[in-house]
């Protein structure tokens, strides 16, 4: 068992090195030379990698090490002798990246060892896009990106975790994340409106926006129609891109709590998904005359994040006093309420009642209103803080979606 997993290893180790020489080779008739070769050298140098990590693995230390020492050695010696032709390492680096993944195959790490194979590929495939988005990224998106990583690594863990305030609402580091989420959010936005444009741009913030908070997303996206007037249709798109994926997101979670709710959730909202999708499409298909609009100082916004930070927990917060105020008074009742701040919330409180027996429909259905009312404020905040257009074509969207949900919720028994 242990000789075939270290063949396979060093397969893996082959093949990899292969794959990554065939695109050298490429890059070497495009005029981009690269002193180590092409195809047959990488499959060597993958194959041998492989070679010294099962050496390791069967107590032949000093060989596995001599070899690869050498086969490292070969690289470097190479390029420095290489070192008058004017072009990159980039090849060379590659080699290195071989022959440490195929070390970490022979070893018997074999998913890391693709993942490592999977991303150097994806790196040197990719040069095109790559050099194209650090051409558009200038000293103000790197400025954002530093105060970022900055707001997410150094304030944040500084932050304490207790709960104050009425009822106990308020946390500071709870309060810092939605901070962080809203910037990003924006972050993203800009970023992607500055490499793909703006019809592409929203709509790809929006879906992956979804992934997080589909009412976050709609609510940053209704103040941003107030500061780019033109751009209505495509922040419309990725708020319906968003209300699809929060959907999906919701049918994923079900599957850690019953797989059959999984299915029954989708049944619900496959027509609603379709809406949000189509509606999304439309958006990319229509022009927008928004021109001169990425021109910020501040791409993070991090006061507008944090008033949106706070709206979301006053909203929070009167979900949470209703609850206390009226009980919960059936399941259904708390699942409106849940479900119109934060969807995961709501999957989480069906955990408890999945697990002593609640039948998989009636579960499915108590998910199916969260989503209704979460529709329902989206609604709301894009009629409160949208501009006219983008309140229209929103409130259309939305309300394809409800009237779909509505369908299937009598319908599906």
């Amino acid at each position: 068992m242990l000789e075939n997993n270290g063949l396979l290893g060093i397969a893996i180790a082959a093949l990899g090195g292969a794959a990554v020489g065939i695109d050298r080779q490429r890059a070497y008739k495009e005029n981009e030379p690269g002193a180590i070769g092409g195809l047959r050298t990488f499959t060597l140098l993958g194959t041998l990698s492989g070679v010294c990590g099962f050496l390791i693995t069967k107590n032949f230390v000093v060989p596995g090490i001599v070899l690869l020492v050498s086969a490292a050695l070969t690289v470097l010696i190479v390029r420095l002798n290489a070192g008058r032709i004017a072009r990159d390492a980039t090849t060379e680096v590659a080699a290195l990246v071989v022959i440490a993944s195929g070390v970490v195959a022979g070893l018997g790490h074999l998913s890391i060892a693709t993942a490592l194979y999977a991303w150097t590929l994806l790196l040197l495939i990719e040069k095109s896009w790559l050099h194209t988005f650090v051409h558009r990224v200038g000293a103000v998106e790197l400025e954002a990106a530093a105060q970022f990583a900055a707001m997410a690594l150094i304030v944040l863990p500084l932050l304490p975790s207790r709960n104050f305030g009425p009822q106990g609402i308020l946390n500071l580091r709870s309060i810092w994340v939605l901070v962080l989420i809203f910037s990003g959010i924006s972050f993203l936005g800009y970023l992607a409106r500055k490499i793909l444009g703006n019809q592409i741009g929203w709509v790809l913030t929006g879906f992956i926006g979804g992934l997080v908070s589909s009412t976050q997303v709609t609510l940053a996206f209704a103040r941003d129609s107030r500061r780019y007037l033109e751009s209505h249709i495509p922040l419309f798109g990725g708020v319906m891109a968003a209300t699809a994926v929060s959907m999906l997101r919701v049918c994923v979670l079900c599957v850690f709590l019953r797989p059959a709710l999984a299915g029954v959730t989708l049944a619900y909202v496959v027509a609603p998904v379709l809406v949000g999708g189509l509606t999304s499409f439309y958006s990319l298909r229509r022009q927008t005359r928004e021109i001169g609009s990425l021109e910020e100082k501040t791409p993070l916004r991090i006061i507008t994040a944090l008033y949106l930070s706070l709206i979301f927990i006053a909203s929070q917060y009167l979900v949470t006093i209703a609850r206390l105020k009226f009980g919960t008074a059936g399941i259904l009742g708390s699942a409106g309420l849940l479900g119109s701040i934060d969807i995961d919330a709501l999957v989480a409180s069906l955990l408890p009642m999945v697990r002593q027996g609640m039948e998989t429909r009636e579960a499915a259905r108590v998910l199916v209103l969260g989503i209704v009312c979460n529709t329902l404020v989206k609604l709301g905040i894009a009629l409160i803080w949208g501009t006219t257009r983008f309140r229209k074509f929103t409130a259309i969207g939305l309300v394809g979606v409800l009237l779909m949900l509505a369908g299937e919720f009598i319908v599906i028994r």
